[in-house]
């Protein structure tokens, strides 16, 4: 696997190329924004356009939701109070590259910067 978009000098941080869904390819590592966190994904599947394109917005091209594994780690809370008892699982993005659930990722008019190009 090469790296793409990553360049790397001896006086500065690590910067990543930003892309368009339709860049993404089966393979790709990326990171994306999502409930005020930056998440970390790879790309499972490939990306589709939808074949009904929404009427509030003509002329644009709106894609598929991409199936990717995201890095999130869940974790499980239970409150009792009189009597009743509630469950609450807190998720955590996170940009490891320790992929735990399969998901599917609604990327249209997201920034999406690649980590890793897939050969």
């Amino acid at each position: 696997m090469k790296s793409c978009g990553y360049t790397k000098s001896h006086h500065s941080k690590p910067t990543f190329m930003e892309i368009d869904v339709t860049q993404l390819q089966i393979g790709d590592e990326f990171l994306y924004s999502v409930q005020g966190t930056i998440a970390r994904a790879k790309v499972i599947r490939p990306v589709e356009a939808k074949k009904v394109q929404p009427t509030w917005s003509p002329g644009k091209t709106f894609y598929k939701s991409v199936k990717c594994k995201v890095a999130i780690k869940e974790t499980t809370y239970t409150h009792t109070w009189n009597g009743r008892t509630n469950t609450y699982t807190r998720k955590e993005y996170n940009a490891s590259d320790n992929y735990t659930v399969e998901k599917f990722v609604d990327l249209n008019h997201r920034n999406i910067w690649l980590i890793k190009k897939e050969d």
